[in-house]
């Protein structure tokens, strides 16, 4: 699964800014992004720093992985469920700091998201797993490889014995996805929205 010219590397903080805007750039037009923040001003302005937040949290409760030198592509992931004693982070890099960095109707929108894919991954695949919570591309370098190299870090699960999730809410990511040995084990749609999400499960 790997791809040999591109190394990934444990996200380092001096990255996380520049990895930030990589993932916002990915997402901006996220049918997810779009559900989270229907206008396209809010969503540009607002998600740097949420992606910012993210990455930070994820490199206290799990792993986050980029591209070697500037970060092109991230990855960030934890095991669910996640260790009570990694849950008591720092404040500056915790999740509570969401509702103000979204705004009070986007973060209803995004835990009303998280809440719905959450529960029907757990009934799909029992816990405990690993779970993919973002892989983003920047769109400049996208089909070159990277997606795929940031994929490979999927074996940590395997070797925990832990099966792999993650979802989707873009159908061409479906097949890439399955090319690269996932399952496909569930679909929905985001709560009171016409966008759809695809749950998939990878077993090493």
């Amino acid at each position: 699964m790997m791809t040999p010219t591109i190394e990934v590397i444990p996200l380092q903080t001096t990255q996380i800014d520049a990895a930030a805007g990589a993932m916002s750039r990915a997402f901006q037009f996220s049918p997810m992004f779009t559900y989270v923040f229907p206008d396209e001003a809010e969503r540009a302005q607002r998600s740097p720093e949420f992606f910012a937040q993210l990455l930070r949290y994820g490199q206290q409760v799990g792993e986050v992985a980029t591209t070697a030198g500037m970060p092109q592509g991230t990855i960030v992931s934890w095991t669910v469920p996640t260790d009570e004693t990694a849950l008591a982070v720092a404040p500056e890099a915790s999740l509570a700091a969401m509702p103000a960095l979204l705004g009070e109707a986007a973060f209803a929108r995004f835990i009303a998201l998280v809440g719905h894919v959450d529960t029907h991954q757990d009934q799909l695949v029992p816990t405990p797993y690993w779970y993919v919570i973002a892989l983003g591309v920047d769109p400049a370098v996208q089909g070159h490889g990277i997606g795929r190299a940031l994929i490979h870090h999927l074996a940590q699960a395997a070797a925990t014995r832990l099966p792999a999730v993650l979802w989707t809410d873009t159908a061409r990511n479906v097949r890439f996805y399955q090319r690269l040995g996932m399952r496909l084990v569930g679909e929905g749609l985001m709560p009171e929205s016409p966008f759809p999400y695809w749950i998939l499960r990878w077993d090493g």
